[in-house]
């Protein structure tokens, strides 16, 4: 656990990249599921985030789950992905263990980015450029129990790209890669926005957009997993601690009409914090947000509704046949 985020340490950049580029000309054993992947079977990116192609190549040697975060321009995202990396660096869970990425150079990029003032959560953190290819993040992660590796990767798309898709289909279809192969789609939203009665409706209009054109898309399958997460909840906490706020309590109320389409599920967190959040009652620290991430029982409800659609096929066919 994190008890002063001023204490964060970053390793160096420079060491990093120097280990990845030593172990580029080599053959790589990955301790991925316990296959032995030789490094001419895909390009290593060097330790930069990873592109479409890259994350392609990777995809089809190791099972991997990718977690697709998406929202507007400073919700959140970057940071919260960052400071995950961050806490698991510090050991923060003895039964989850971070056990290496194929993108440590670009998480440590970002991290350089990230400034913590004390005694507050205010953190500058560059912006996702809007042109950058380079926008999937790898962990690999040990459930110390199972003994047993969990690869996800995030993606890290810019503000203005999600807000030039959430409601044209062209361009979520040519802008968004590999949405398709995305088990948890996660929709940031700034909570501090929503605290702002003009800045209110136009955020969760946003959402809606977003979730409209994702049903008309070629992306759409089945019933896929929509995260929907409230940033920023000890801003919320300080500012409404007095007074209670119902809208951002009740924030479910406004994506109902969604829930026949989607397995939605909703969370506030406090990126910065982490670990060590303000709101208890109602903020989901980021190794739990984490955990659900790798064990969504919704993957279980899909497969068990896939078997009962399977069995019916079954049987109307057998009906058929005697008939």
């Amino acid at each position: 656990m994190l008890d002063n985020m001023n204490d964060l340490e970053i390793d160096n950049v420079d060491n990093l990249e120097q280990d990845i580029f030593n172990d580029s000309d080599k053959d790589l054993e990955v301790n991925f599921e316990g296959e032995k992947v030789e490094a001419d079977d895909y390009m290593l990116s060097l330790g930069k985030a990873l592109n479409e192609k890259e994350l392609y190549r990777l995809s089809s040697k190791v099972p991997m789950r990718i977690i697709y975060v998406l929202g507007p321009v400073r919700s959140g995202k970057t940071t919260f992905e960052s400071m995950l990396y961050a806490f698991f660096l510090k050991n923060i869970d003895k039964k989850i263990l971070f056990a290496g990425s194929e993108t440590l150079v670009g998480f440590e990029e970002r991290l350089n980015y990230l400034r913590i003032k004390s005694g507050n959560s205010d953190a500058q953190m560059e912006r996702t450029n809007k042109d950058e290819r380079r926008c999937f993040l790898h962990l690999n992660l040990l459930d110390v129990k199972l003994n047993y590796h969990y690869n996800l990767v995030f993606s890290d798309i810019s503000g203005e790209t999600f807000e030039n898709c959430n409601s044209n289909r062209a361009n979520m279809e040519q802008d968004l890669p590999c949405l398709d192969m995305a088990k948890n789609i996660v929709l940031f939203m700034d909570g501090e926005s929503l605290l702002d009665n003009s800045e209110r409706q136009g955020s969760v209009m946003k959402i809606k957009c977003f979730l409209k054109t994702f049903k008309s898309s070629r992306f759409y399958n089945g019933k896929p997993n929509i995260d929907i997460v409230i940033s920023k909840n000890d801003v919320i906490y300080d500012k409404t601690k007095q007074d209670k706020n119902d809208f951002i309590d009740n924030i479910e109320n406004q994506f109902r009409s969604f829930e026949k389409d989607f397995f939605i599920n909703y969370f506030r967190i406090e990126a910065i914090n982490g670990s060590c959040i303000i709101d208890t009652e109602k903020s989901i620290e980021l190794i739990d947000l984490l955990k659900y991430w790798i064990t969504n029982r919704n993957e279980e409800m899909k497969e068990i509704s896939n078997k009962v659609a399977k069995d019916i096929h079954n049987d109307f066919n057998r009906f058929g046949e005697r008939y």
